[in-house]
């Protein structure tokens, strides 16, 4: 497995592409050929070191030395199974998240994975740093509809609407974020890709608009000469009002907007997009449906 591993790298890097590997915390302590070395030898990247499985003096020490380790390999990781981050990666910015929240990966299992609590742990956890929440997924479900499913070649399910899904990617605080499902589920929505292949996860500016904790979110994050708004709701359907008085005064933006439409409650796969045109003394009224929300990209004209 080993040989697959240094091709895949080879593979990887003539597409401009890091390789991370998934791999367990023990294995990175007690492996005697130092594991962070060899897989540096085969040309990864990365790793993403899962199951610390406690959060005791201990395991804190294991990720001060995982990092130490890493950055003398100029390799980069996410925690995974972890305890909160508590300032490390300002110290190590190699580690780029920190798991030590409930993931999309529990859609497989059971049903809590809900728009309440994606409204929820961004004002608690996200306080503590990077979280690696693996946003996405399109095969959106109501609360009625959703069931949890882990069998093989049977896509798990997620609730809320896409527009929802959409706007995790300007809200959370992720400096690595994924797209969850297969690649050819977002080639069939173009618009949702291009959004996708834009959307930074790192950013100069952060303004919070409109928030209240478990309801709906609202936020602004800015990247060079470029803003971003995102607007998120619990299974409660409300009609949200966009200030864009933090835009350059005297520019025009175009604005790209994803978000749902008035069927998109009961319907939560419908979303749509519309391209208008503000300034900073615009406001716009938007509709989140029931598990809804939204995500705009705006650039100067």
């Amino acid at each position: 497995s080993e040989s697959y591993i240094q091709e895949l790298c080879e593979y990887a890097k003539q597409k401009n592409v890091g390789i991370l590997v998934w791999t367990w915390a023990s294995c990175v302590r007690e492996n005697p050929d130092d594991w962070i070395k060899k897989m540096k030898s085969y040309g990864v990247s990365g790793a993403k070191i899962d199951f610390f499985e406690r959060n005791d003096q201990e395991a804190m020490r294991w990720g001060r030395e995982f990092a130490e380790r890493l950055a003398a390999n100029q390799m980069i990781a996410i925690y995974h199974g972890c305890p909160v981050p508590v300032g490390l990666n300002r110290t190590y910015p190699n580690i780029l998240n920190y798991e030590a929240v409930r993931g999309a990966e529990c859609n497989f299992w059971e049903k809590t994975i809900t728009p309440e609590y994606h409204t929820r742990f961004p004002f608690i956890r996200s306080l503590a740093g990077p979280e690696d929440y693996t946003p996405g997924g399109m095969r959106n479900a109501t609360l009625e509809e959703f069931k949890p499913i882990d069998k093989p070649n049977t896509p798990p399910m997620n609730m809320g609407t896409r527009s929802h899904i959409m706007s995790m990617y300007i809200i959370y605080d992720q400096w690595l974020a994924y797209l969850c499902d297969s690649p050819s589920e977002y080639d069939k929505c173009p618009d949702i890709r291009d959004f996708l292949s834009n959307v930074p996860s790192i950013w100069d500016k952060t303004i919070p608009l409109d928030s209240k904790l478990g309801e709906y979110i609202t936020i602004a994050k800015q990247k060079d000469n470029e803003w971003y708004v995102g607007g998120m709701t619990n299974w409660t359907p409300r009609e949200i009002n966009v200030n864009f008085n933090f835009l350059e005064p005297g520019i025009k933006y175009q604005a790209t907007i994803l978000k749902d439409t008035s069927d998109s409650g009961e319907h939560p796969q419908q979303y749509t997009c519309e391209t208008v045109f503000v300034t900073s003394e615009s406001n716009l009224n938007i509709y989140m449906a029931k598990g809804g929300g939204f995500a705009i990209h705006l650039t100067k004209k």
